[in-house]
């Protein structure tokens, strides 16, 4: 008997002495910055003291809310089956995982963008194909991840990762550690604990950057402004904010702004030529007057005619817009794209309305939504002069809806334009 308490002695030493892992860390560190705490040194060094701080927070500032991704997730779940979210599911991550879970039960979900990239990256390494299976299955897809990471080994770092960790160890007179450059996870921990050491050099943009903010304030670049990047980067964020003074445009500025102006048949103010921000000004307004490509209008018609819906006024004349409008209907995915949920939240916050739930988490929901503001979107006073000359011209009545709506209005356009009523 006295054997076996001597044994579980020994155990308890030995785990008390364990560092934590890391999602112990992770975990503590989130609960840390949102009670606004430190995790003291000592606490970070061993498992039994991370597990001690993590219960000490959780008891005084209770459970982690859930991510912004979870809940609009767990919302959309809940419009979808007409349910409201269980109480506390939006301050308790665990309360929300749980309704996840049970609404998702038995259901295949689809896996992410960042999921089927991964898994794209890892097959291409091993000279192999996706299966087109795991392109429709969260579950399988994970699978496929892990059978070729136990196969292969972990990705390396990307060069740009590896380049960034090679010039702070040669500024820190330090070696990479072993295995950093096989391991992305070995050398992403070099490049926190190297950023955390601060005393970094300032890169060369940084300077020119304060340099160019100096000369336009009058006033001289401290010392240690070219010593130390965070030095360098309160000096930019100080002269930024202060008042009157004014950057002259980049020379990439001024050959776009030169480029968009033959473009679109305008001259570039000479005050524009002075000033970064003028010209930015200029740039944007000009990129409105640039019609899109054939190829452009053709590609976008496409999309419109096979989501069912009418091509808008803007999408035909701006170039930018119809880019817009390509990215947000060219996705296949059951997720909105990142493009399609800021074309959706341009009109939304255009109509002064919140963009729904459901439409954060579903494609069909976004693409919707789209739809719905396009119908109510009034045309553009040119679309609405070029209308009433058709109306004109064929004698055909333009309704008070089509006058209202820019949609109904572009459907009317397309019928005057192929009537034989209309003078040539």
């Amino acid at each position: 008997m006295e054997d076996k308490y001597q044994l579980s002695d020994f155990i308890d030493e030995r785990v008390a002495m364990q560092g934590p892992s890391d999602k112990q860390l992770a975990l503590a560190q989130k609960l840390a910055s949102r009670d606004a705490v430190e995790i003291p040194e000592e606490v970070r060094r061993f498992r039994t003291e991370v597990s001690k701080f993590i219960d000490m927070r959780l008891e005084e500032g209770g459970p982690l809310p859930p991510s912004d991704k979870q809940l609009a997730f767990a919302k959309s779940l809940a419009a979808e089956a007409g349910l409201e979210l269980p109480d506390g599911a939006d301050l308790n991550s665990r309360t929300c995982s749980e309704f996840i879970d049970t609404q998702t039960g038995g259901r295949e979900l689809g896996p992410s963008e960042k999921q089927i990239a991964f898994a794209e990256r890892l097959a291409e390494r091993a000279g192999v194909a996706v299966p087109p299976s795991a392109l429709s299955s969260r579950t399988a897809l994970s699978e496929f991840i892990d059978s070729r990471l136990q196969q292969e080994g972990p990705l390396p770092p990307s060069a740009k990762q590896l380049d960034f960790a090679e010039s702070l160890a040669k500024v820190q007179g330090r070696d990479l550690p072993a295995g950093a450059r096989e391991d992305p996870k070995l050398c992403s921990q070099f490049i926190d604990e190297s950023l955390a050491m601060g005393g970094l050099p300032p890169t060369p943009r940084q300077v020119a950057f304060a340099e160019a903010l100096a000369r336009a304030g009058g006033v001289e670049v401290p010392e240690g402004v070219y010593k130390d990047s965070t030095a360098c980067s309160e000096f930019i964020d100080r002269l930024k904010d202060a008042e009157g003074i004014r950057l002259p445009p980049s020379q990439k500025q001024v050959e776009f702004a030169q480029s968009l102006a033959i473009e679109v048949g305008k001259s570039i103010p000479k005050e524009s030529l002075k000033d970064s921000a003028l010209i930015s000004k200029f740039i944007d307004e000009a990129k409105a007057s640039v019609p899109p490509s054939e190829k452009q209008l053709e590609y976008a018609a496409k999309l419109a005619e096979g989501a069912g819906i009418q091509l808008p006024e803007d999408v035909r004349t701006n170039r930018e817009k119809c880019s817009q409008f390509i990215d947000a209907y060219a996705q296949s995915t059951s997720q909105p794209s990142e493009k399609q949920l800021a074309y959706a939240q341009s009109l939304a916050e255009e109509a002064g309305l919140e963009l729904p739930e459901a439409a954060l988490a579903d494609k069909k929901a976004c693409s919707d939504f789209i739809d719905q503001q396009l119908d109510v979107r009034p045309p553009s006073p040119q679309q609405l002069d070029y209308a009433m000359s058709l109306a004109k011209q064929t004698g055909m009545k333009l309704s008070e809806e089509a006058v209202a709506s820019g949609r109904l209005c572009a459907e009317f356009i397309d019928r005057a334009t192929e009537s034989p009523a209309r003078m040539p």
